[in-house]
């Protein structure tokens, strides 16, 4: 998030909006995936440009599907309730230069490829965020816990695994995620998951503002868990 907070010409919204997008989104990732799609509009004139052709156009994550093949799935109303909030903080930004599904997009590679880094905020990484998941630490080969502050740039770390000529690169994505977690967010699940889980959902009251919000506010915590450690 450094390059959209010191593009020349990337102009962010208001702190009224981002302010009001809070309870749906948090500024950080707000504000990446509007300098991504700002990036993105300006084509070949952009420095990000080929890392941007390289990005998916979709998704295998039910938010992108209209298939509803989670129907009747803890998944399919936290699907829906994404979607409804993403709306919203559509319709607060009201652009003019890309749609609701421009957004989706963007806020999808956001949540699934960036990095949290300790030295800095949430980042895109090329090339390094086309290595795939393995559930524990010590089945990874790459780690990405330093970077160099005299030239500014990520340095990657092979963890200490072997690794051969030929052989899958592979991170942890963070936390402990059950199926559920990684099926919304990544679109994938893992077969024999150790972390696995199920949602108990009760039945309230649906004229219960109160539980929307916390369901909103669950969401928001939810995507806190899915960045690369």
């Amino acid at each position: 998030s450094e390059s959209a907070k010191n593009s020349s010409t990337f102009i962010p919204p208001t702190s009224a909006v981002f302010n009001q997008a809070e309870q749906h989104i948090d500024q950080e990732t707000l504000m990446l995936t509007l300098f991504l799609l700002h990036e993105r509009s300006k084509g070949i004139k952009s420095f990000w440009y080929p890392y941007i052709q390289v990005l998916p156009t979709t998704f295998s994550t039910p938010l992108f599907h209209k298939e509803n093949y989670v129907e009747n799935t803890s998944v399919y109303y936290l699907t829906e309730t994404m979607r409804q909030s993403m709306s919203e903080v559509y319709d607060l930004i009201n652009p003019k230069t890309f749609t609701l599904e421009d957004f989706l997009w963007a806020y999808t590679i956001i949540g699934s490829r960036s990095f949290k880094l300790t030295d800095f905020s949430t980042t895109l990484i090329p090339l390094a965020d086309l290595a795939n998941h393995v559930s524990f630490a010590q089945e990874a080969s790459l780690c990405t816990k330093s970077v160099d502050k005299q030239t500014n740039r990520l340095v990657l770390k092979t963890t200490d695994k072997k690794i051969e000529a030929g052989d899958e690169l592979c991170v942890k994505y963070n936390s402990e995620l059950a199926n559920w977690q990684l099926l919304l967010y990544y679109g994938f699940t893992i077969e024999n998951n150790s972390f696995d889980s199920i949602l108990l959902e009760l039945k309230m009251d649906p004229n219960d503002t109160y539980e929307m919000e916390m369901k909103k506010i669950l969401l928001l915590n939810l995507s806190m868990l899915n960045f690369v450690e």
